[in-house]
């Protein structure tokens, strides 16, 4: 498959992540309203510190537009790793189960094997 029609699908993929990370930030307490700033102690300290910063650096195409090959592979390993760990916490069988969730993270996991091996 060529890098292109990858890296297009792989940002496609990163909608569904992004949507759910999003929704499950809870931005009540932050002065910021979930927009990560690295120089903001309370945003270092904060327990969603991941999903805020990962936010900031992918969540429009622009951002995602301009990673390199591996920065981008590195962007959807967090969303499956996420996702995953969404998933267990609900007691699903990821490798099995029909849900939304479950089949998303099974297709990002083959997109990510597939992206994986393409030569550099």
């Amino acid at each position: 498959m060529p890098k292109t029609l990858i890296r297009k699908r792989i940002l496609d993929a990163l909608q569904y992540p992004t949507s759910i990370i999003r929704k499950e930030i809870d931005v009540s307490t932050c002065k910021h309203g979930g927009n990560f700033h690295r120089e903001d102690a309370e945003c270092i300290t904060c327990y969603q510190t991941p999903e805020c910063e990962w936010l900031v650096r992918h969540d429009n195409d622009t951002n995602t537009t301009v990673l390199d090959d591996s920065q981008l592979l590195a962007t959807l390993q967090f969303a499956g790793d996420y996702i995953h760990a969404r998933l267990s916490l609900q007691r699903h069988t990821p490798t099995d189960c029909p849900c939304e969730g479950c089949r998303w993270w099974r297709s990002a996991s083959d997109l990510l094997r597939q992206a994986q091996a393409v030569p550099a």
